[in-house]
């Protein structure tokens, strides 16, 4: 059984990270990650599924660094890892979170911004910037950008995981119940 393949840190995180697999399960990091490509591969990367798998993958990662498991809280918890760990302009921020939340929450990719009280919409490319303005409230997003910057970061949390003892321990705690799905 896996659970008995994987007692170490060390095992758990090649795992999880993809560096070791198993004919009986995948981490769940690993199948996020395997659908995602294929996505990419049928040509459907501005196809609002691309990126709700790649917010789901953000969630995960997030769920990992933090060392939470319940639901509540999960675009405080999405907002510290992407500053901690994806690629993009501060300023940012709020915006690809509103993006989550119309990727998220609405087919029409529109989300209401409480802090300045509009709406804001989002347009899909697989060019340019990680993210354009093209008005106050219209904004273009390169998924082609936020698919080579997930892995980026995803790098670049394993590297920051390895020397850091309270990450390892919220990796841990995380990975008992969500680090692996049965074949």
């Amino acid at each position: 059984m896996i659970k008995e393949e994987l007692t170490t840190l060390e095992e758990q995180m090649g795992f999880f990270f993809g560096v070791t697999s198993s004919d009986e399960a995948k981490s769940s990091l690993q199948k996020g990650l395997l659908e995602f490509e294929e996505l990419k591969e049928a040509n459907l990367s501005i196809n609002q599924a691309f990126p709700l798998l790649f917010w789901s993958i953000i969630d995960l990662l997030a769920r990992y660094h933090s060392g939470q498991l319940e639901n509540q809280g999960s675009m405080v918890r999405i907002k510290k890892f992407l500053k901690a760990f994806y690629r993009h302009d501060r300023r940012d921020t709020q915006t690809l979170l509103l993006f989550r939340n119309a990727v998220t929450h609405s087919v029409s990719l529109f989300a209401f911004d409480a802090s300045s009280k509009r709406e804001v919409r989002f347009k899909l490319s697989n060019d340019g910037p990680l993210l354009s303005q093209e008005s106050n409230v219209r904004f273009e997003i390169n998924t082609e950008e936020l698919h080579a910057r997930l892995f980026e970061c995803i790098e670049k949390y394993q590297t920051e995981m390895k020397t850091s003892t309270e990450l390892q321990k919220r990796f841990q705690k995380v990975f008992k119940k969500l680090g692996y799905i049965h074949s």
